[in-house]
């Protein structure tokens, strides 16, 4: 078999899941002996127009015309080669279009770090459910390989597939080993996410506005959505605009960073890769007690709440113990080198190509 590997992820690497499990990686593949191409089902035009609040109808020509593009290039992929997928080949279509690997005598791998399949499975239209409910048991059944991001995701997998491997999702150890936590003589309540995960700022909105009847802080947002922006209204807020030059820097002026997640079979799926980063960067940290989070901790003192009082007991308690905080942030930092970066996990990723090239 060649070591000729085809990626598809589903975004460029402007998209984070696919840049932080898949492009972060393409220089170590490259470095073992691997010939990489990569085939992103959507380029920076589709994030673009998500995260501006432009109708997906507008683009459309684009979706479809991108559709065909992929089909064609599973269909010319040469046999006896890798196909590496992200989550899915097609989303919103059915299973099937995996059997041509199959015809074409080429292995798959296929790649979760969120549960898309709660998206089919779960969806409140029944046409969605019942048409696609399945389609991603079935992609996994008939996976060579199956990697995925959590507990939850691999408990999934394991029931359709014997071959199941769980990889964290992982920082850059040369970037962030060199960064320093930054006193602004503040206290900076810190969280960065997506446009998509913004909302879960705005459950916790009544628990910052308590805060500030009692403390002095600041509330830093990293890549928030400005859209919801008003639902911020009596709290000290700053919105940072994400940056991949950047990131670093602002998490590194966090005093504790945040990842607050509504406890749904989807927010289980999810990698705690919020916390890895705050870890990274040498700063604890306070999360929903959901499996993924629990786990990252690997019974440091990091903080856990799930009602708006235990939020707010919570924020209080580091606080008011900024030392003994500032310590744990230093153990954190020493568990994110040791077990959250690419330079320690890419090996794992080899290990699947060597055992689908020798199988």
């Amino acid at each position: 078999m060649s070591n000729q590997i085809y990626i598809f992820p589903r975004y460029s690497s402007k998209g984070p899941s696919s840049r932080y499990r898949i492009y972060n990686y393409l220089e170590y593949y490259k470095e073992a002996g691997y010939s990489v191409s990569i085939y992103p089902l959507f380029g920076d035009w589709y994030l673009d127009c998500i995260w501006q609040h432009r109708a997906k109808w507008k683009i459309l020509h684009k979706i479809l015309f991108a559709y065909l593009k992929r089909l064609v290039l599973i269909l010319s992929m040469p046999s006896n080669s890798i196909a590496y997928i992200g989550a899915e080949l097609f989303p919103y279509l059915p299973y099937g279009f995996e059997i041509i690997f199959k015809l074409k005598r080429v292995k798959y791998i296929i790649e979760f770090d969120d549960a898309i399949f709660h998206y089919y499975d779960m969806n409140s239209s029944k046409y969605v459910s019942n048409f696609l409910g399945n389609k991603t048991s079935k992609a996994i059944a008939n996976a060579s390989s199956v990697i995925t991001g959590a507990e939850y995701l691999t408990n999934y997998a394991s029931n359709f597939n014997q071959s199941v491997i769980e990889i964290p999702t992982t920082i850059d150890a040369i970037k962030y080993c060199r960064s320093q936590v930054i006193s602004t003589g503040e206290f900076v309540i810190g969280w960065i996410g997506s446009f998509s995960q913004s909302s879960q700022i705005i459950n916790l909105v009544p628990v910052f506005k308590r805060l500030a009847e009692n403390y002095n802080y600041k509330l830093h947002l990293v890549g928030f959505d400005k859209h919801l922006e008003k639902y911020l209204e009596g709290i000290p807020y700053e919105i940072i605009e994400w940056t991949d030059e950047g990131e670093i820097k602002e998490m590194s002026k966090f005093s504790v960073g945040i990842m607050p997640l509504d406890d749904t079979p989807f927010s289980n799926g999810k990698c705690a890769f919020k916390l890895v980063q705050y870890m990274g960067v040498g700063i604890p940290t306070i999360s929903t007690p959901l499996r993924s989070n629990i786990n990252i901790n690997r019974g440091l003192d990091n903080v856990f709440a799930s009602t708006h009082e235990e939020w707010y007991i919570a924020f209080e308690r580091v606080i008011l113990n900024k030392e003994h905080y500032v310590e744990v942030g230093k153990n954190n930092k020493e568990i994110a080198m040791q077990y959250y970066t690419i330079q320690v996990n890419y090996k794992k990723y080899i290990s699947v190509f060597e055992m689908l090239l020798n199988r």
